[in-house]
């Protein structure tokens, strides 16, 4: 409710919305997103390989397939947008 006595005007609202979508889709938070949840898991999946090498391997696998991912889409929702 108080979210609609204090409503600001409609062109804020699109250029916060915007500044906000240039941030999180910037190359580096996608990357800093990206390392964080590859340690995530990697940290939370060291039970199942008990190893520091194997935790380092994992870690590498999920933020290479991440980023492998990311450019694979930005490829082809850039071609698909040129068309």
């Amino acid at each position: 409710m108080r979210l609609l006595y204090k409503r600001s005007k409609l062109p804020n609202i699109e250029y916060e919305l915007e500044e906000l979508q240039s941030v999180l889709s910037s190359y580096f938070f996608v990357f800093f997103d990206l390392f964080f949840w590859s340690l995530f898991i990697s940290l939370f999946s060291l039970t199942v390989h008990q190893s520091v090498f194997t935790f380092f391997i994992v870690f590498g696998g999920f933020f290479l397939f991440g980023i492998a991912l990311f450019i694979l889409l930005h490829v082809l929702i850039a071609d698909s947008e040129k068309r």
